[in-house]
């Protein structure tokens, strides 16, 4: 019969104070919070009615590297976010480019038909004017 082994209690992390001290807003370059509670796991005083901040309480259990590869995930999306934007504003600068040259060819091809009604209209009658008759 094979032996089963008691398992292990979870390991609790232990908040240094300068990780307690920096962990209870995780923010971005622009100074953004991303998360919750205060140190020890206490809502921030910023938040208001005692509720964490939005962010969705991420809290002061976060570590380093968790905390880097959120900031980069936020840089990625602010990026694509940025370069979507772009592509609108570019797509929609286009639009106008084109419906102004729609325009432009519109008002050509009514003068240029004028244009070309009268100059049919000039080389069959002046054989007659210069015939005089």
């Amino acid at each position: 019969m094979p032996r089963r082994h008691a398992r292990a209690p979870p390991l609790q992390r232990s908040a240094s104070s300068a990780d307690t001290e920096t962990s209870h807003v995780l923010c971005d370059e622009d100074g953004v919070g991303l998360g919750g509670g205060g140190p020890g796991g206490t809502p921030s005083a910023s938040a208001p009615g005692g509720t964490p901040s939005a962010g969705g309480g991420v809290g002061p259990y976060v570590s380093n590297s968790i905390r880097g590869e959120l900031l980069a995930i936020l840089n990625e999306l602010r990026f694509i976010t940025r370069k979507i934007k772009d592509e609108n504003d570019n797509a929609e600068e286009t639009n106008d480019w084109k419906f102004a040259a729609m325009v432009i060819d519109r008002l050509c091809f009514w003068i240029f038909s004028l244009y070309l009604i009268v100059a049919t209209i000039a080389i069959f009658t002046a054989p007659k004017m210069a015939l005089g008759i």
